[in-house]
């Protein structure tokens, strides 16, 4: 019920009320992934590290599911760790080599070496 409000919320745009909605959901399952994953891509431009931490964990109850990993890679490289991401978007291809946006990203990354995250490369679709 938390996480359907949750996504609900997000949809009409109360992003205060759709991440309340979301931690409750994780609060009352902490496995249940896709509210990980969601309430990751809510929090994501403000607080990237926590974003990381939430699609990782939705990454690991999810381990065949590609948009979880690559959303943990996302957030990781937006959180300054490139070396995860890179680590992350490795094992993702190894899975599915043909996964073109974890190519494109892992070539973005590779490119600027520098640049602790961003580029043109638009978020994760929220909830």
């Amino acid at each position: 019920m938390a996480f359907d409000l949750g996504l609900l919320l997000a949809e009409r745009g109360d992003r205060a009320g759709a991440e309340q909605a979301l931690r409750a959901a994780l609060r009352a399952d902490p496995r249940f992934g896709a509210a990980a994953l969601n309430l990751a891509v809510l929090v994501g431009e403000r607080s990237p590290a926590e974003a990381a931490s939430l699609a990782g964990r939705a990454a690991s109850l999810a381990p065949d599911d590609p948009r979880a990993a690559w959303t943990h890679a996302y957030y990781q490289w937006k959180a300054g760790d490139r070396a995860g991401s890179r680590a992350t978007l490795r094992a993702l291809l190894a899975r599915d080599p043909g996964h073109a946006e974890a190519r494109a990203l892992l070539a973005e990354i590779d490119a600027d070496p520098v640049r602790r995250g961003g580029g043109g490369r638009p978020a994760p679709r929220g909830p």
